[in-house]
């Protein structure tokens, strides 16, 4: 399965507004990490590994330190989002 691009599902636009709400990173920086989670979600929909991808995601590409973000509550949030929709 490719990984989800914008325009291509209304899932992936719903997904982005809820990471922008957190403030955590640029506005064009969204896609790479929206297109992992929904591909992830798919697959298995598992809060602690959204988690590991949020965490993973924010560290590693983003340069962001683990204490500017909660990654736990991130997760919560978007797998109640996923369970909504």
């Amino acid at each position: 399965m490719g990984l989800v691009r914008r325009g291509e599902d209304g899932s992936f636009l719903e997904l982005r507004k809820l990471v922008q709400s957190h403030d955590l990173i640029l506005e064009e920086g969204f896609d790479q990490l929206c297109a992992k989670l929904l591909n992830s979600l798919r697959v298995q929909p598992d809060e602690e590994r959204v988690e590991r991808i949020v965490r993973n995601e924010l560290i590693v590409t983003y340069g962001l330190y683990s204490d500017e973000f909660d990654s736990k509550a991130l997760a919560r949030e978007i797998m109640s989002w996923w369970e909504r929709n």
